[in-house]
């Protein structure tokens, strides 16, 4: 096992295999979703690719997700990038995780762009602004009229 990025709480390991370390993702169901929506198959032992997620279940939950780095000539995958909780990010052997994060499974995206979600126009903060604005607009509107 290698340490490929020092410890951080600025994501999870759901947040680096679908946001590339810009956000945390909580909720196994939205893990779920994202899989869904993004076209995701399951993908046969024999038949992984370098690039291809992750996903960690235990009694059927979504425990962990990370990206398969490397696989052998069977396409049989040898090493993951996963970021281990509040830990840093790890190369490590597909079964080298913690008991917990239960039996890895393999998946692929169909969407040309990858497995990356796509990135938000406006942060939370740049959101908030604009409803702000947009609400101070619509008070004058209203004061005008009356």
């Amino acid at each position: 096992m290698l340490q490929a990025a020092p410890p951080t709480d600025a994501y999870n390991c759901h947040g680096w295999t679908f946001t590339g370390g810009e956000k945390w993702i909580n909720f196994p169901d939205d893990v779920e979703r994202i899989l869904e929506d993004n076209g995701c198959a399951r993908v046969p032992g024999g038949g992984v690719q370098t690039g291809d997620l992750v996903i960690y279940r235990k009694s059927g939950e979504i425990k962990h997700s990370g990206i398969v780095t490397a696989v052998d000539g069977g396409g049989n995958p040898t090493q993951i990038e996963s970021k281990w909780g509040a830990g840093g990010r790890y190369l490590h052997a597909p079964g080298d995780v913690p008991p917990g994060y239960g039996q890895p499974e393999y998946w692929r995206t169909s969407r040309p762009n990858g497995h990356l979600l796509a990135k938000m126009l406006l942060s939370q903060a740049e959101a908030w602004l604009w409803w702000l604005w947009f609400l101070m607009q619509l008070l004058q509107w209203i004061i005008w009229i009356v």
